[in-house]
């Protein structure tokens, strides 16, 4: 339990491979946080944060997730529900932006696979942004995505409902290939879906 907090003066770098929150544990960003591969890394595995029993993370700040190439190589992050210590009892993992958070390189997937909650500005500036749901009922969004041309975004497994002040723009693709009901017209023409998205009647497709 407790909580571990970047404070809103800090701009921290975290060059690894993986980290893990276990035990009820928050962590906060409220400064300028970028994570990337470190640069001596040789090996293809990809970037984890182990989360189980219950830890949180909150980014209250800015987020980046950048990459280093190494070998021709791009690697995937993910931000993941995996733990041996996971039981089936324990409270579940989330993963909540108030801040900015963002992927900027290319052919590089996160993939946040704990109930994302967005009330802040999701910036899918390369490759694809790939965000969980609720595991049981729906998580509300209110926040906004930029998906240019080129990017992916992309509601997967899970509950998520997109209400009124969601605003979700560029020329990038739009996947669903979890559960959404949306609320809102959306600025993007490429669609992707592949899972079950309910339009309410008010809503106009782009």
């Amino acid at each position: 339990s407790g909580t571990t907090r970047v404070a809103s003066s800090a701009s921290s770098v975290v060059s690894a491979l993986g980290a893990g929150l276990s035990g009820g544990r928050t962590f906060v960003n409220d400064g300028s946080l970028v994570w990337g591969r470190p640069s001596d890394e040789s090996n293809n595995y990809p970037v984890q944060v182990l989360m189980s029993q219950g830890a949180q993370v909150v980014n209250n700040g800015t987020w980046e997730f950048t990459n280093v190439l190494d070998g021709g190589y791009n690697y995937p992050y993910n931000v993941v529900s995996l733990s041996p210590t996971q039981g089936s009892n324990d409270a579940v993992p989330g993963f909540t932006n108030t801040g900015v958070l963002k992927n900027s390189t290319a052919n590089t997937t996160i993939t946040i696979g704990v109930p994302f909650t967005n009330t802040g500005s999701v910036q899918v500036t390369a490759g694809t942004f790939r965000l969980y749901g609720a595991s049981s009922g729906t998580i509300a969004d209110s926040g906004s995505y930029s998906v240019p041309v080129g990017t992916t975004l992309d509601f997967a497994n899970g509950g998520r409902t997109l209400n009124s002040g969601v605003s979700i723009t560029g020329g990038g693709t739009y996947r669903v290939s979890g559960n959404v009901v949306q609320n809102v017209a959306i600025g993007l023409t490429a669609w992707d879906i592949s899972g079950s998205l309910k339009l309410q009647p008010s809503v106009t497709l782009a």
